[in-house]
């Protein structure tokens, strides 16, 4: 059985079953200006049996976003044009805002 480990607001680490996600074919999106935490997660949801993307910055996220739909979206909080919360906050309005949305 498939395992990830993340962090809610209030810091408590919880353990969330993904190998229903993964038996699906779910698609992730890792965002993190750290290279080796990003490939670290990267490896860890292809295990998993994601199909992974990786990017660097929250505006290269948002230019992923607007071609390739994701199921999860895994980021890092502080990032140097941005921040996790700015990037939850475009996916949010661009979500509400989509024709397949309503």
């Amino acid at each position: 059985m498939a395992r990830a480990c993340g962090l809610d607001s209030g810091a408590a680490t919880r353990t969330v079953d993904v190998s229903v996600a993964a038996s699906v074919g779910r698609r992730a999106l890792v965002v993190d200006d750290d290279q080796v935490l990003r490939r670290t997660l990267v490896r860890l949801l292809r295990k998993a049996e994601f199909e992974v993307a990786d990017v660097g910055s929250g505006s290269r996220a948002i230019a992923a976003l607007e071609v390739q739909a994701f199921d999860v979206v895994v980021s890092d909080v502080q990032m140097p044009d941005g921040t996790g919360l700015d990037l939850l906050r475009a996916i949010a309005a661009s979500t509400s805002t989509s024709p397949s949305s309503s």
